[in-house]
């Protein structure tokens, strides 16, 4: 044990003693090992973004007959008050449906409207489908099983009473140039007409699609009027618009919030309508009270004649079978200005099949309610009028 230990002893002093004098021998240079790289590979060329110029028309609410036998340059025609982003759909033959793509922030520049896709379109030929606004539901497309033929566009959750005009589109067309000029275009093989969908998307050029849309809803305008013998005593100042939709004529069932529909379009050659049905359905998943504003402000109602003093406001409605409640809110001031009555409401119940002598209401169509705040009595108004004056209705 203690040889062990003694042994072990002088090792490490012999270490000791021979590290202050260990001669080291210099380095021998070597020169790295050349290290050949792989050539770096090109980075995919990304598809640049496709000039993209829209030029959209709707037609006026007037009969839809009237509608589907127009060309793009046929007088009666107009262009959307507002530019409004519109739901696309490029679709192509031998392609999975495309989801959609939202075309906005629509700027015009007095020529056309052009819109600034999300995401590149390659070049290739389409069918496009659209549909504006974008907010005014989820849609999502299920083409024909030949796409150049048709498609049908599933529409969920629109509200039952809209404040925007919903439009689908019925019929495309692209240009290949704008001949500034004679401010003409030039087309490819034939016009833009109701029941085309094919474009065209070209690389390394402006691609103009002219567009027509149709409208899925009917609209109501309601055009208030003070009676002149009410003017003398009270001004009214209108507040709020509402409407509540039934789905019976004896007001108690109320309908839900939202509706789906199914719109079907196929192609067409003779400039026909392109819609072949819309079904609509309950969302039965939306809520239960449906009770839509389409009206805020703060508005004078006017008394007279002329059609300029009248307060016209409109609502947009689903042309199945419903009834509707309208709530008016207002405040009521005297001839020297003091306000008397405050957030004041009417509930007018309105069966728009008895008041327009219809079956049906017709998408596309205007319908005109003509409301008139009157007194009951000529010359006293009476504690109902303060509250709840009376509004005759006619159209």
């Amino acid at each position: 044990m203690r040889l062990i230990g003694l042994m072990g002893l002088m090792g490490l002093m012999g270490l000791a003693s021979c590290s202050g004098e260990q001669i080291v021998e210099p380095a021998v240079e070597t020169k790295p090992e050349t290290i050949v790289l792989p050539e770096p590979e090109p980075e995919p060329e990304v598809e640049k973004g496709i000039p993209l110029y829209l030029r959209g028309y709707v037609a006026p609410y007037k009969e839809v007959d009237m509608f589907m036998t127009r060309a793009f340059s046929f007088s009666g025609y107009v262009e959307p008050a507002e530019y409004l982003p519109i739901g696309a759909f490029f679709t192509k033959s031998g392609s999975e449906p495309e989801e959609r793509r939202i075309l906005c922030n629509p700027t015009d520049n007095g020529v056309e409207w052009s819109y600034t896709p999300p995401v590149e379109i390659p070049a290739g030929s389409y069918q496009f489908y659209g549909y504006m606004p974008t907010n005014a539901a989820d849609v999502t497309i299920e083409p024909n099983s030949a796409y150049a033929d048709g498609a049908t566009l599933h529409f969920t959750g629109m509200n039952i009473v809209a404040t925007k005009d919903l439009c689908v589109l019925v019929g495309a067309k692209h240009a290949t140039n704008y001949n500034e000029g004679t401010d003409t275009y030039t087309f490819g093989d034939g016009d833009l007409k109701t029941g085309n969908f094919d474009c065209q998307m070209s690389a390394g050029a402006n691609n103009y699609l002219f567009l027509l849309f149709d409208h899925i809803y009917a609209s109501i305008s309601f055009r208030f009027l003070l009676d002149s013998d009410y003017a003398k005593m009270r001004s009214i100042h209108l507040k709020k618009l509402q409407l509540t939709a039934y789905s019976d004529n004896s007001f108690t069932v109320k309908r839900r919030k939202e509706i789906n529909a199914d719109i079907s379009l196929r192609k067409t050659t003779d400039g026909s309508s392109p819609i072949q049905s819309i079904t609509f359905t309950d969302n039965l998943a939306s809520e239960e009270i449906n009770q839509e504003t389409f009206f805020i402000g703060d508005v004078e109602l006017k008394s007279g004649t002329r059609d300029e003093d009248w307060t016209d406001e409109i609502a947009y409605v689903p042309y199945t079978r419903s009834y509707y409640t309208l709530t008016s809110t207002y405040d009521v001031y005297d001839k020297m200005g003091n306000l008397i009555r405050q957030n004041c409401t009417a509930d007018n119940d309105i069966n728009p099949f008895y008041i327009f002598n219809i079956s049906d209401m017709q998408r596309g169509s205007k319908y005109v309610l003509k409301l008139k705040i009157a007194p009951t009595y000529l010359y006293q108004l009476s504690d109902q009028d303060l509250d709840n004056p009376t509004v005759q209705i006619s159209n």
